[in-house]
């Protein structure tokens, strides 16, 4: 523990409680007979000063529960417990609200303490609880940190040097206090004996002090603990019964203040201090105590928490674990502080595997706080910090060895956390200073950059899918972003000055969440608009880290009542965004005539309605774009590219990055493209990883490698990604490793490409679909020839990535496909676009190629056009456009593939997407057929159920058009705005990106 922090009197407890309630029982309102009741519990909170008062935290906890919900009173006062979050029973109600009580009222049944008032709540109804306050009794004793410290009198620097001491309790057990300043000396000096991880219900001694700060004189400790004594004398009760300030408090909670639900559950024991909480991809929330050998689960359901002992390294030292984390796999990881090591908890086995430090690094003063396993995957090596020595270390899991990295000479700034980013470089946050490192994975060359704001304290943070850095600026009372490939930073001021944020961290919709120690309030800042919501917390609440949970929607905040023994969930309860599209030709994507003069809602990222301007109900408060003049189409899915290998004009496996995976998914959603499949293209690991982040472009899938015959895959400098297999257990067991990935569906090359390599054969084509189809997977065929299609529809292949090219479509095939309906066709009809136009096309010439292609890209794709086209050439072109007719005419399913980024297909992404329609339409399909086959077809295709059509529940990924494709297709290409999950892309901002 810090010399500045204090352990003095027992806590008295900063939460409201309520007093008195008047109660009294009321049936639900009757929509109809059978209709269930909304509202549990509902009420309203009022006083003689304020009248309805918004910004109230009203908490039930049901007799004998663990489990407490909590609920905000709105502007009128009124707050409400939906029934699905009250079940029958007894609870005890409390209020959070700085400066009130409640009012004595007859005809309530008390507790004994008097701290709370008892409700009985019915199935089938909903009781009310109208609540009264008056002033409060004991101001003091509802204050946080942030109050004490907006109330203490004194400098910045005084108010600064004992920050630290709400580590361990609160700034109200020192305002209490009657200790003279020349006491207070020997309660600080005894106060720096405690580690951190010391509070009132778990002390321990401090092993050793800290040596990366460097030493530090007796004469320079004993002069700082006076002069924090003699300020402490100045405002605590040392001189009399009563404080000579004013006690402050900061405002209530209003507007999206309100609009949350708490659920907070109960540890087992009271030394529990759960500094850090994680939440798994099961909803299972992991957490380990702060000054204690103990991880524990707890399952949100029932309340049920299950603790497992974490081993203990060396005895004697303090016990505890600080960071935890997950691995790739959603191993939890722990950083064990005092005990010199590091653990790893596998949840499948339920044990634990624990890497101490050698001897030579292992000294009492070390305090392994942070781990960053999360890119272990990279390399097989684990990043960490020691707090003692204020260095970074590596581990090699294999091996069991430790590096050590300095970057800095001693005395050290304090280095807190470690953050790897997508290739497992190690980016470290500095306490201390103004600093976030970067420690190369490959090379160990240590690089500095620095916040703007000095001294700002980068405290802890995270790694989001764009490899952009969160964090808190504890000393700069900010969030921080570092974008590590711009090497750029970025800060947001907290709207409370004050709140000094430990911690930040990012959510799927784009928000950032932060929490403190000082003022029990939760911010969301939307970094696009630069707004915070800030939500205060139901009890004091010690905040460290933060977690959101990107499962559900909204993303759910969690966070340990560190002091508390208690984890707390916190569930946003935004009003859906509502906008009403409207006056467009509407295109829906299923074949049906238009909509003309339409209207349809998006909420959030979703189209709740569709119909006709005027006749459809819109929500209140609901926001109006007008699109007269325009026609909506569905986005596009194109299910059947290859990405990674394409850049400007290169094309190589070294372009194969995720930065380049990430700008390609943008440049098809620029295009109005809102999902691609990857088709059995990718390389190692990482499609699977960027498929399962969040990102701002198109949906990514992968069918991960293919198959084929050795070096008879795809094109180079593609061939080496797909398996090459020769026998039948090899190709079954090359699936069973795939299907590992949950690829979204398996490809293979069934093609000789004209006689140059050998064609897979049927024994292995044959096995890889009846294992694929073990596993729940699907089998995409690259074919050329009839004969093959054949084969392949026999051994019960799901569909086609090419056409048949060799001969015209014969009955015999159209047969086997009746047999089965839902086989699809890709037909790829832009890899063939020279012999197709056989001149040049006239979209060459639009503006809208310029976007996203340099003039050089331009150039090449035009002298294409040029190139001079044999007989055989256009005859083989001619055929495909036959074939697509017959399998058009045959009812077969065609979908929008375009093999984009591959040999033919070229670095046109995107814009390839929207000349496939115009060429599917020169093979026959009118141009409503080729908008189903492009969206609707293509979504069913992938399994994507969300997109493809414009109708409600679907997902809002439309795009509008500046003409009607129906009288010509290419006004595909006329676009005005892209929609995807309900958001308009930014194309101004893409293209200037581009230009760059």
């Amino acid at each position: 523990m810090r010399s500045t922090s204090l352990l003095l009197l027992s806590v008295v407890c900063g939460v409201v409680v309520l007093s008195l309630i008047t109660v009294h029982p009321i049936h639900a309102q009757a929509r109809a007979a059978a209709s269930p009741v909304q509202w549990a519990l509902a009420g309203q909170v009022s006083s003689a000063e304020d009248g309805p008062m918004e910004g109230v935290l009203v908490s039930a906890k049901k007799a004998g529960s663990t489990i407490t919900t909590t609920v905000v009173t709105d502007r009128e006062g009124r707050y409400r417990f939906p029934a699905s979050r009250l079940e029958a029973g007894q609870y005890a109600l409390h209020i959070r609200v700085a400066g009130y009580d409640l009012e004595q009222v007859r005809g309530v049944r008390l507790q004994p303490d008097l701290r709370a008032a008892t409700v009985d709540v019915t199935s089938g109804r909903t009781t009310t609880a109208d609540l009264k306050l008056e002033k409060a009794r004991d101001l003091a004793s509802q204050l946080t940190n942030a109050d004490w410290f907006a109330s203490f009198p004194g400098t910045d620097a005084q108010k600064g040097s004992i920050r630290g001491c709400t580590h361990c309790h609160t700034l109200e057990r020192i305002a209490r206090t009657t200790y003279d300043a020349d006491k207070m000396v020997s309660v600080i000096e005894r106060m720096s004996t405690y580690p951190q991880l010391s509070f009132p219900m778990k002390i321990q001694k401090l092993p050793a002090p800290r040596i990366g700060g460097g030493l530090d004189s007796p004469e320079q400790r004993l002069a700082t603990w006076r002069r924090q004594a003699d300020y402490l004398a100045t405002i605590n009760l040392s001189a009399g019964p009563q404080w000579r300030y004013q006690l402050k408090t900061l405002p209530r909670p209003t507007g999206k203040g309100t609009q949350v639900i708490y659920t907070e559950y109960d540890l087992p024991q009271r030394t529990r201090q759960p500094h850090d909480v994680i939440v798994d991809s099961t909803g299972m929330a992991w957490y380990a105590s702060f000054g204690e050998q103990i991880l524990g689960k707890l399952d949100p359901r029932t309340g049920k928490v299950t603790e497992y002992q974490i081993p203990t390294l060396k005895p004697g030292a303090p016990t505890g674990i600080l960071g935890v984390r997950f691995d790739r796999d959603e191993n939890i990881w722990l950083g064990m502080q005092f005990q010199g090591g590091i653990a790893k908890f596998d949840r499948k086995t339920e044990t634990f595997q624990t890497w101490s430090l050698p001897p030579e690094l292992n000294g009492p003063h070390v305090q392994i706080n942070q781990v960053g396993p999360s890119r272990s995957y990279v390399d097989g090596k684990v990043w960490l910090q020691d707090a003692g020595t204020y260095t970074v270390l590596r581990l090699d899991i294999a091996s069991g060895k430790f590096e050590v990295f300095e970057p800095y000479k001693i005395p050290r700034p304090n280095i807190y956390d470690v953050v790897p980013d997508s290739q497992n470089n190690c980016y470290f946050l500095v306490l201390g200073s103004e600093d976030v490192g970067r420690i190369d994975a490959k090379t160990g060359a240590i690089k500095i950059f620095k916040t703007p704001t000095a001294r700002s304290g980068p405290r802890r943070g995270m790694m989001d899918a764009q490899d952009r850095v969160w964090f808190g600026e504890n000393n700069g009372d900010r969030i921080g972003m570092f974008d590590t490939r711009t090497e750029r930073f970025q800060e947001w001021a907290v709207p409370t000055p004050g709140a000094w944020p430990y911690d930040a961290t990012a959510d799927k919709d784009g928000n950032v969440w932060t929490g403190n120690e000082y003022n029990d309030r939760i911010q969301r800042l939307d970094p696009r608009s630069g707004q915070f919501i800030e939500y205060l917390l139901p009890k004091s609440t010690n905040v460290r880290r933060v977690f959101v949970d990107n499962a559900t929607t909204p993303a759910t905040f969690w966070v340990g009542s560190n002091h508390g023994a208690s984890i707390v969930k916190l569930e946003p309860l935004d009003a859906p965004a509502a906008t009403v599209f409207e006056g467009a030709r509407l295109i829906t994507g299923e074949g049906n005539a238009p909509i003309e003069n339409s209207a349809f809602v998006v909420e959030n990222d979703r189209i709740t309605s569709v119909g006709r301007k005027g006749a459809l109900t819109a929500p209140a408060g609901a926001r109006r774009a007008d699109l007269t003049g325009k026609t909506v189409i569905p986005a596009l899915v194109d299910a059947h590219v290859h990405l990674g290998y394409r850049k400007g004009l290169s094309f190589t496996a070294d372009n194969y990055t995720r930065e380049n995976l990430l700008d390609i998914l943008d440049r098809f959603a620029y295009f109005g493209v809102a999902a691609v499949l990857e088709a059995g293209t990718g390389r190692g690991d990482l499609p699977f990883q960027v498929r399962n982040e969040a990102w701002s472009g198109a949906r990514y899938l992968t069918a991960g490698h293919g198959f084929a015959m050795p070096n008879a895959g795809p094109g180079v400098p593609m061939r080496d990604a797909a398996f090459g297999v020769t026998a039948e257990a090899e190709a079954r067991e090359k699936v069973r490793v795939l299907a590992a990935n949950k690829p979204d569906l398996i490809k293979i090359w069934v093609d000789d490409r004209n006689g140059t390599v050998e064609k897979l054969k049927p024994p292995l084509y044959r096995a890889i679909i009846d294992e694929a189809h073990k596993h729940g997977l699907r089998v995409m065929a690259h074919i050329a020839h009839l004969d093959d299609a054949k084969d392949l529809l026999r051994a019960g292949v799901d569909g086609f990535g090419h056409v048949v090219r060799d001969r015209d479509i014969d009955a015999e095939l159209i047969a086997l496909l009746k047999q089965r309906p839902q086989t699809f066709f890709e037909e790829t009809l832009w890899g063939e676009r020279q012999a197709i136009y056989a001149a040049k096309p006239a979209w060459i010439d639009e503006p809208i190629l310029r976007d996203s292609l340099s003039q050089e890209e331009i150039t090449q794709l035009a002298k294409s056009f040029s190139a001079p086209i044999t007989p055989e050439q256009r005859e083989s072109a001619l055929r495909m456009l036959r074939n697509v007719a017959a399998l058009n005419a045959a009812g077969v399913k065609l979908g929008l593939g375009t093999d984009t980024g591959g040999v033919t297909g070229g670095q046109y992404f995107g814009i390839a997407s929207l000349v496939e329609l115009e060429l599917m339409v020169k093979a026959g399909l009118t141009p409503a057929q080729a908008i189903v086959a492009a969206t609707r077809n293509s979504a069913e295709i992938l399994g994507l159920g969300q997109l493809g059509t414009v109708a409600a529940g679907k997902s809002a990924d439309f795009v509008v058009l500046d003409a009607n494709p129906l009288d010509d297709i290419g006004n595909v290409r006329r676009i005005s705005t892209v929609y995807m999950r309900g958001v308009e892309i930014n194309r101004a901002a893409m293209r200037a990106q581009w230009a760059r």
